[in-house]
């Protein structure tokens, strides 16, 4: 319907179009969209449409293709695209994941290393594999470093800069104004 009328689509527009993609396991699709995006739309794709294409080719069990997408890319990954990565490791289990994972666990670490969520993830992923010392190594790595799991961390982005939310923390300089926003 775009296509035929006169609107044209923005960066929002293609955002939902590979989520749409990603929900449907659409990979090519969805690679299809992202490509036209820059090259026949003139939008240049911005962090989080790069995470998208992370998250369907992950979530289709495309591990590999997902961790070249990355490596290729040309503007750097933030940990969000990476945590993306690592944390549907965990759902797949190919022989490829290990090499992956392995990886992506060491770029993570390397651009947060004290994120609690990371490690978090990272001990947990030990501990699916049975690998007790390892997720122990970890949880220690946390407990010397004072560092503990945030529960229920999300963040939206408004304005150019980043909220964070807790579970729980009511701190928020207008709380009610907030809660407002998000209705």
């Amino acid at each position: 319907m775009m296509k035929s009328s006169s609107i044209r689509p923005n960066y929002v527009t293609f955002l939902r179009v590979l989520c749409a993609c990603n929900h449907a396991g659409m990979v090519d699709d969805g690679y299809r969209y992202f490509n036209k995006m820059e090259h026949v739309h003139r939008i240049k794709p911005m962090m989080i449409h790069y995470g998208a294409m992370v998250d369907i080719f992950s979530c289709a069990g495309h591990l590999k293709e997902a961790y070249n997408f990355i490596t290729n890319m040309p503007i750097e990954p933030d940990p969000i695209v990476w945590r993306t990565l690592l944390s549907v490791c965990s759902i797949h289990d190919a022989n490829d994941v290990k090499e992956v994972q392995d990886e992506v666990r060491k770029r993570l670490l390397e651009l947060e290393p004290k994120r609690s969520g990371n490690l978090v993830i990272i001990a947990n992923m030990y501990a699916e594999v049975g690998m007790w010392d390892k997720a122990a190594n970890v949880r220690r790595v946390m407990k010397d470093g004072r560092l503990k799991k945030i529960c229920g961390e999300r963040s939206i982005q408004l304005g150019g800069s980043i909220r964070r939310f807790y579970y729980g923390d009511d701190s928020c300089v207008d709380l009610e104004g907030t809660y407002e926003l998000l209705d």
